[in-house]
């Protein structure tokens, strides 16, 4: 039977009792039935050496949270996505865009935008102006969102940093190349249009905070 935090809290250091807090903020069911057949020493030893993984779990929750934070007005988020504010709107009122901005709003009425929007506005403008037709766009945009995401938010690089290939051969598709490498020439279609997401990353976030990140 799983113990409970405050169990396990007992008899923990200061230092220990936080690293258990960012464990159980990540994934809580599953560290009290890992953690609960450990001893007081075996539960203070893997504490004493999850504390750098604590931390750098502490640093992803909070630049999740500040990914996620819906604070960007509509003014800037259309001059970051080059794209026109009644297009965007369009977008919004007939729901071709799924955004966290649909619920968001400040105390002043106006519509508030996370980083995250902002990067998906951003990919479904690139997307507008390939030709890409906007009943495509979540199918193409989510899976680079995620990605984007992690790029974001983790507190180490990724080994690799892949590419996307949109194609529409037969239908619109979507593959990924890691190490920002593609295929040799020969082997890819004839037409095709590709998306760096570190690149997106770094246009959306020196667009809203200029060239130094605050």
């Amino acid at each position: 039977m799983s113990k409970t935090a405050e169990t396990l809290r007992k008899g923990l250091s200061q230092e220990q009792q936080e690293t258990l807090d960012i464990l159980l903020a990540d994934d809580e069911r599953t560290y009290l039935e890992y953690l609960s057949g450990f001893s007081q020493e075996e539960l203070q030893k893997y504490l004493d050496g999850m504390q750098v993984v604590g931390l750098a779990k502490q640093h992803e929750q909070r630049a999740l949270l500040r990914f996620n934070e819906r604070r960007h007005k509509l003014a800037a988020v259309v001059e970051v996505s080059k794209i026109s504010k009644i297009t965007l709107r369009n977008w919004l009122t007939r729901g071709q865009l799924k955004l966290d901005a649909e619920d968001g709003h400040t105390k002043s009425g106006w519509r508030a935008f996370s980083e995250r929007d902002t990067i998906h506005i951003t990919l479904a403008a690139h997307l507008s102006r390939m030709g890409v037709p906007v009943t495509h766009f979540d199918d193409i945009i989510t899976p680079i969102l995620k990605f984007i995401e992690g790029l974001a938010t983790r507190s180490h690089g990724f080994a690799t940093e892949p590419l996307f290939l949109i194609t529409n051969e037969n239908g619109w598709d979507l593959q990924s190349y890691g190490g920002g490498t593609l295929p040799k020439p020969d082997e890819l279609p004839s037409v095709y249009m590709v998306v760096n997401p570190a690149k997106i990353l770094n246009e959306v976030m020196t667009g809203l905070y200029g060239p130094q990140r605050g």
